[in-house]
């Protein structure tokens, strides 16, 4: 900047360089997070959901207990077949109808009935069930066992979220959430525009003074920007907020502020008139 205006140029002269510096991020910006994001996110969903869908057995993994889709099923195998489908030395512990139920094989295997109900089937083994806190129990040996389990792999995945919605999705179905998510993504390029312009005038430094107050000042800006446009959008997402005021408020009232620096720097020099000034006043009083 000393250089910069030594050599005559003013603050405005800025506006070339920096925006031609700052466009290809901008669109990289925009690309981020209008297409790259929301895809990445719906792979992470969908994987997140088919695992949540799998069986349990086939989320056990040998040498560790796992518990249930349910929460009330604790899995515990040897060795595990996946090919198969078959496990070996298996512990199942159990809660039905108040009652604790241990279930202990040699070896099980998944199979599959008519209506597509899978159920694993246990083989020579034994189960011991009783109530806590109660000296009565029941032990029984069976050759074979099945227990349903709770979730069928193919099930269709729930809906998507917001998030993992394509552009026109969001466009073709207004709703709060969809609106919500379609003002962040297009916050976040503008966002790197106006604070690009806002970075010019903070880094307008007198040479005798030091640059950390701006630097300090630059780093709250950007952290109340996004904190403010992040709070705007879930007044939209709650409808405190229309859409269309909350899409342009935030970045509105902020680009106003970076014309008013700018004013400042280039042709006000200083806030208020210099004879409201202290230093004014005691120069007359001087006199």
């Amino acid at each position: 900047m000393v250089v910069w205006f030594a050599s005559g140029q003013s603050l405005l002269s800025w506006l070339g360089p920096v925006l031609r510096f700052t466009w290809p991020i901008v669109i990289a910006i925009t690309l981020l997070s209008i297409f790259v994001t929301p895809w990445a996110t719906s792979q992470i969903e969908e994987s997140r959901q088919r695992f949540a869908k799998r069986d349990d057995v086939s989320r056990v993994a040998p040498g560790r207990f796992i518990e249930s889709g349910g929460a009330d099923r604790v899995f515990f195998v040897e060795s595990v077949d996946f090919e198969g489908s078959r496990v070996r030395n298996v512990f199942v512990s159990m809660k039905s109808q108040g009652r604790d139920g241990v279930i202990v094989a040699a070896q099980g295997q998944v199979e599959v009935a008519p209506n597509g109900d899978r159920f694993l089937v246990l083989e020579n083994g034994r189960r011991y069930e009783g109530r806590p806190g109660s000296a009565e129990f029941r032990a029984m040996e069976f050759e074979r066992y099945s227990i349903r389990l709770e979730s069928r792999p193919d099930q269709p995945l729930g809906e998507r979220s917001a998030k993992t919605r394509t552009i026109g999705e969001l466009l073709a179905e207004p709703t709060p959430f969809a609106q919500a998510e379609l003002l962040w993504r297009i916050g976040i390029p503008v966002s790197a525009l106006i604070v690009t312009l806002l970075a010019m005038p903070l880094a307008h430094t007198n040479p005798r003074v030091g640059r950390s107050f701006n630097l300090i000042i630059a780093v709250l800006a950007f952290a109340i920007y996004l904190n403010v446009l992040n709070t705007v959008q879930a007044w939209v997402q709650q409808e405190r907020v229309p859409f269309g005021i909350g899409v342009w408020i935030v970045h509105g009232v902020v680009l106003a502020v970076v014309a008013l620096l700018f004013a400042r720097r280039v042709y006000l020099q200083r806030w208020w008139p210099q004879w409201l000034t202290p230093r004014h006043w005691r120069a007359r009083r001087a006199v």
